[in-house]
């Protein structure tokens, strides 16, 4: 009923909005399997789909497994976690198909893979007091570059090769 309440092809009705959230409430522990840990309460489904989560990893158990199937129709994914966990290497799993956005601190940045930065139309970057992220090269379809400072401060963006000059300014 919750894919089929998604796929309607309308506009759900309010009783079907609800019954939707009831759905995703009662379940999304289940659905979500291995990202549950990290991703609780963050998952956007989509036609049934997983397609958005936040992952916030603090312990060795919220990083999901690379082959986590459910990480191939990510579309969005925003990773937070400690740096004494296998996050990057995370990032470097094969399994990243659909992901157009991603959103991670800047001591991740240069672990994203080329394959993986050639897809993103949009990179995320966030950090306690940082001042300047340096982009790589091959952000070749990015259109959206965001920047999160604890403090709220300018950020100086110095941009690799190939990748868009507006996003540098």
């Amino acid at each position: 009923e919750f894919m089929a309440l998604q796929r309607a092809g309308r506009p759900l009705t309010p009783k079907e909005q609800k019954r939707v959230v009831a759905f995703q409430r009662k379940h999304e522990k289940t659905w979500l399997g291995a990202l549950a840990r990290g991703g609780k309460g963050t998952a956007v489904f989509r036609a049934g789909v997983l397609r958005e989560v936040s992952l916030r990893c603090w312990r060795g158990a919220d990083v999901p497994p690379h082959d986590e199937p459910q990480l191939a129709t990510l579309e969005h994914l925003e990773l937070e976690g400690g740096s004494n966990l296998p996050l990057a290497e995370l990032l470097q799993a094969p399994v990243w198909r659909s992901l157009k956005s991603l959103t991670v601190p800047a001591r991740l940045v240069t672990a994203v893979p080329a394959a993986l930065l050639g897809r993103l139309e949009a990179l995320g970057v966030s950090g306690k007091g940082i001042e300047v992220v340096k982009l790589p090269p091959g952000l070749v379809r990015l259109r959206a570059l965001h920047l999160r400072d604890q403090w709220a401060n300018a950020v100086k963006v110095l941009a690799g090769p190939r990748c868009p000059a507006e996003l540098a300014d």
